[in-house]
Protein backbone atom coordinates (compact mmCIF):
# COMPACT_ATOMS: atom_id res chain seq x y z
CA UNK A 1 0.00 0.00 0.00
CA UNK A 2 1.19 3.47 -0.74
CA UNK A 3 1.57 5.80 2.23
CA UNK A 4 -1.25 8.12 1.17
CA UNK A 5 -3.62 5.17 0.65
CA UNK A 6 -3.05 3.66 4.10
CA UNK A 7 -5.70 5.58 6.08
CA UNK A 8 -8.37 5.02 3.43
CA UNK A 9 -7.62 1.31 3.03
CA UNK A 10 -7.41 0.75 6.77
CA UNK A 11 -10.77 2.48 7.27
CA UNK A 12 -12.32 0.44 4.45
CA UNK A 13 -11.06 -2.78 6.06
CA UNK A 14 -12.46 -1.64 9.41
CA UNK A 15 -15.85 -0.98 7.83
CA UNK A 16 -15.86 -4.37 6.08
CA UNK A 17 -14.71 -6.44 9.05
CA UNK A 18 -15.95 -4.49 12.04
CA UNK A 19 -12.48 -4.82 13.61
CA UNK A 20 -10.90 -1.70 15.08
CA UNK A 21 -7.34 -1.63 13.68
CA UNK A 22 -6.03 0.19 16.76
CA UNK A 23 -6.97 -2.87 18.83
CA UNK A 24 -4.87 -5.32 16.79
CA UNK A 25 -1.85 -6.35 18.88
CA UNK A 26 1.22 -5.78 16.71
CA UNK A 27 3.43 -7.84 19.01
CA UNK A 28 1.16 -10.87 18.71
CA UNK A 29 2.76 -13.93 17.10
CA UNK A 30 -0.40 -14.69 15.01
CA UNK A 31 -0.57 -11.08 13.79
CA UNK A 32 3.06 -11.06 12.68
CA UNK A 33 2.69 -14.51 11.06
CA UNK A 34 0.59 -13.02 8.21
CA UNK A 35 3.82 -11.59 6.79
CA UNK A 36 5.42 -15.00 6.32
CA UNK A 37 2.59 -17.46 5.59
CA UNK A 38 -1.17 -17.82 5.28
CA UNK A 39 -1.42 -20.32 8.16
CA UNK A 40 -2.76 -17.82 10.71
CA UNK A 41 -5.42 -16.76 8.18
CA UNK A 42 -6.57 -20.36 7.74
CA UNK A 43 -6.28 -20.20 3.95
CA UNK A 44 -3.92 -21.65 1.40
CA UNK A 45 -2.01 -19.29 -0.93
CA UNK A 46 -3.92 -20.77 -3.89
CA UNK A 47 -7.23 -19.75 -2.32
CA UNK A 48 -6.27 -16.09 -2.35
CA UNK A 49 -4.30 -16.31 -5.62
CA UNK A 50 -1.13 -15.10 -3.99
CA UNK A 51 2.38 -16.40 -3.56
CA UNK A 52 3.53 -15.94 -0.02
CA UNK A 53 7.13 -15.26 0.78
CA UNK A 54 8.83 -14.33 3.99
CA UNK A 55 9.21 -10.53 3.89
CA UNK A 56 11.65 -10.64 6.78
CA UNK A 57 14.26 -12.70 4.96
CA UNK A 58 16.69 -11.18 2.47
Amino acid sequence: MLGHDDPTVIRMLQDLTGIDPTKIPLDDKETMAIFSSTDSLSVRPEQIDSKVRNVWST
